[in-house]
């Protein structure tokens, strides 16, 4: 008598697994957090705290510092353990913990010091807490995924839950900055902290709750069964193309997004930071057909392209005198989101692919470390682009809401043209030389539209049939072998 048939997955597992649904929310409600402080911690310097545009460029840049000098060195120590799915996701729990009590002081109103005093201590104290946050988090994306295809799929699923995170943001944001914003208390901002750090608290805890320690799987075993070997010496090898990767994304981080982070000055004149947020999301997926058709490389052209046109268009429509000048100013806020947004994601998925090719050829894991290192070169970009933001301000920003930001536009719009130039020259091989492998393309394409289009075929991963994890438990726990030990 044959065996009765085993029941069919529910759709969502066929889709995606449960444990990448749950890392892309937990992955979510750390955007919010991180987009909280990169769209408005230099609004919030200069609005609230009425510090100097020049004193507000050279403290943000020094925190920034301090965090990308820090990127690699948690990524080292943390990465002096295994890279095994529970230990990194317990780390990025307790990372959120921390995180978003430092984070809440930080956009408080220092009471018994100095708006300087405050800013740089609270946001030392913050940045060394989202390390603990972050890198755990990042490195979960290539040691989770067992092949390209899956790295791709949480690198999109990663992008879109950011984009719709910089949405909720810019929205809730639009009714802090601006005129109204001068009139409200520093209860207001503390309550919308308040209200982005709690989804981060809930979705970490969720997915630390969901990935439980393996007990079935020897510790140094890959997810294939093989005995891996455990990394020796004190550092390293970093992936082979990573060095032109870190170039391109300093040099994007640095040059290319000073426009967006004019984004909350313009806010009293039109809905640019929430057109520009929308941007971000809504141009995704032509990147993405294109990138699966033509190749990485193409994609990226085109969406540096489109942010340099944007951000000269950006610069144009704010002499213009009344709807016309708000309505250029809107489509070139959406245009310049999505194309910035497009080259971010797109080096990351790069960055993603090269970690994990790394992984495949030594069989020797370098993940937490290597994000570590990519972070460094972003965060370094990122002080780049908070000193060029103090120094093309209007020094009046301090003073109103509605200074003249017609030459800060001009000066921002000269960066990203020169930005989205030299990135393209620094990263346009490398990427040719990832897409030239027609098997790749068709992975990328197979493994992102499950993520874009909801798709209902298989997505590629080797979970079990039944709906339940590697190994699956009947109680909605997931238990995932181990990776291998560093």
């Amino acid at each position: 008598m044959s065996a009765p048939a085993r029941p069919s997955p529910p759709l969502a597992e066929v889709v995606m697994p449960k444990p990448f649904r749950d890392y892309l929310a937990a992955h979510g409600g750390k955007s919010l957090v991180w987009h909280a402080y990169d769209l408005l911690f230099a609004y919030f310097l200069t609005q609230h705290l009425q510090l100097p545009p020049q004193t507000m460029g050279l403290l943000t840049m020094a925190l920034m510092l301090f965090g990308a000098l820090a990127d690699p060195v948690a990524g080292w120590l943390i990465g002096r353990g295994p890279d095994v799915p529970h230990r990194l996701v317990r780390l990025q729990a307790w990372g959120a913990l921390v995180s978003a009590l430092a984070f809440m002081a930080l956009f408080s109103v220092p009471l018994p010091l100095s708006p300087v005093a405050h800013a740089l201590g609270t946001g030392l104290v913050f940045q060394l807490c989202y390390k603990l946050y972050d890198v755990p988090q990042n490195a979960l994306t290539s040691v989770l995924a067992r092949d390209n295809r899956e790295v791709l799929q949480l690198s999109a699923g990663r992008y879109f839950l950011g984009g719709g995170a910089r949405i909720l943001v810019a929205f809730a944001a639009y009714l802090l900055v601006g005129e109204p914003a001068a009139s409200r208390s520093g209860g207001s901002v503390a309550l919308f902290i308040a209200l982005l750090c709690a989804p981060a608290l809930l979705s970490a805890w969720r997915l630390a709750r969901v990935i439980r320690k393996p007990v079935d799987e020897p510790a140094d075993a890959d997810v294939h069964g093989a005995i891996a070997p455990v990394r020796g010496g004190s550092f390293p090898r970093l992936p082979q193309g990573m060095a032109m990767l870190l170039l391109a994304t300093f040099v994007n981080a640095g040059l290319l997004s000073v426009m967006g982070r004019m984004m909350p000055y313009l806010a009293s004149r039109s809905g640019v930071l929430i057109a520009f947020s929308i941007g971000t999301l809504a141009l995704l997926p032509l990147f993405q057909q294109l990138a699966s058709r033509r190749g990485e490389h193409v994609a990226f052209l085109l969406a540096a392209g489109l942010s340099a046109v944007a951000c000269i268009g950006l610069s144009h429509a704010f002499t213009l005198p009344g709807v016309a000048g708000d309505l250029g100013l809107n489509a070139f806020a959406f245009l310049y989101g999505g194309g910035s947004f497009g080259c971010t994601m797109l080096l990351w998925g790069t960055a993603a692919n090269l970690i994990h090719r790394h992984h495949e050829r030594t069989s020797v894991r370098a993940d937490t470390f290597s994000y570590g290192i990519y972070t460094f070169a972003s965060k370094l970009g990122i002080a780049l682009s908070m000193l060029m933001l103090g120094q093309v301000l209007d020094p009046a920003v301090a003073r109103s809401p509605a200074a003249d930001h017609g030459l800060a536009l001009d000066r921002s719009a000269a960066l990203a043209a020169l930005g989205a130039l030299l990135c393209t020259m620094a990263i346009y091989r490398t990427m040719r030389s990832l897409s030239g492998s027609h098997a790749r393309r068709g992975r990328a394409a197979s493994g992102l539209r499950a993520v874009l289009q909801g798709s209902s075929g298989s997505s590629g991963s080797t979970f079990a049939d039944s709906g339940e994890g590697r190994n699956g438990t009947s109680n909605g726990e997931v238990r995932l072998p181990s990776v291998p030990g560093r």
